[in-house]
């Protein structure tokens, strides 16, 4: 386990951290899952906690922000069987983009990379503008705010 204080994020430090701490893959080595959790001290519990979640290869997906207060997942983080395609899991969509990246990965990885980093962009600034003076929020709200950024994510891919 890798331990960091991710707050340097919103105070302006350069995000590229969250990505070198990503675990780096080749064509050897798999992961069908991995995650980054966040505590602030600052924040209530319900949004003080954040867990970064990104599904298949580190290198070829972007992280997805989830807060601790959620008592709900998106059907398509909860729909996550990797012996049983479906289209309505989240996982198979980050897998297809893994897997055909695999066809020519040096040229794949750039158009990858862009669209991780507007996708991981787009999350940082809107978790900071959910959380700007808000010291609670209903459980509603995280909800519809992480069902909302997973939706825009996978729309995206």
């Amino acid at each position: 386990m890798i331990f960091f204080d991710i707050d340097i994020l919103h105070k302006g430090v350069d995000k590229s951290l969250v990505l070198q701490l990503k675990v780096y893959d080749s064509h050897n080595y798999r992961c069908g899952m991995f995650r980054i959790n966040q505590s602030r001290k600052s924040l209530p519990d319900p949004i003080g906690g954040v867990c970064w979640i990104g599904l298949d290869r580190p290198t070829l997906n972007c992280l997805m922000p989830f807060y601790v207060g959620v008592n709900k997942l998106p059907r398509s983080i909860e729909t996550m069987n990797l012996l049983d395609f479906t289209r309505d899991s989240a996982w198979w969509a980050f897998n297809f983009v893994a897997n055909y990246a695999n066809i020519k990965y040096s040229y794949m990885m750039k158009d990858i990379c862009a669209k991780q980093k507007e996708l991981e962009d787009a999350a940082y600034k809107a978790l900071s503008d959910f959380e700007q003076g808000a010291k609670s929020k209903c459980r509603y709200d995280l909800n519809t705010f992480c069902n909302n950024n997973t939706e825009r994510v996978i729309y995206n891919l």
